[in-house]
């Protein structure tokens, strides 16, 4: 029997709509005219080298790998739920790792994992 449920968690359709979101991230980045403010700040924390943490507008979430030197190692706390793990498979395709966590579920473990990427 055909389970909805089943078919949106299946491995194959999260990894196609990862694929899909970050195609769309690097169309919506190279056709797209970009304001960076602060990245001064980026670049003086790199070349110290000390640790950074950032926040951003949810509506920012798949343009921010782009903002990153590559060098950078980078975590960005995600939803553990179905669509934040089609985000999380997106953002991968660039580099970055995600932290599950959310102000609903999650929060605590989420706070604990930056922190020890932070001091790592």
């Amino acid at each position: 029997m055909f389970s909805m449920k089943r078919w949106r968690r299946s491995p194959l359709t999260l990894g196609l709509a990862s694929w899909l979101i970050a195609a769309y991230a690097k169309l919506v980045w190279i056709t797209g005219r970009w304001t960076f403010e602060g990245s001064e700040h980026v670049r003086r924390f790199d070349d110290e080298g000390g640790p950074l943490l950032a926040a951003f507008w949810h509506g920012r979430i798949l343009v921010i790998p782009f903002t990153r030197p590559r060098h950078i190692k980078f975590h960005i706390v995600i939803s553990a739920h179905d669509d934040g793990r089609v985000i999380a498979g997106a953002i991968r395709y660039f580099g970055v790792e995600w932290i599950a966590g959310s102000s609903t579920e999650g929060g605590s473990a989420a706070l604990r994992a930056m922190l020890r990427h932070l001091k790592a």
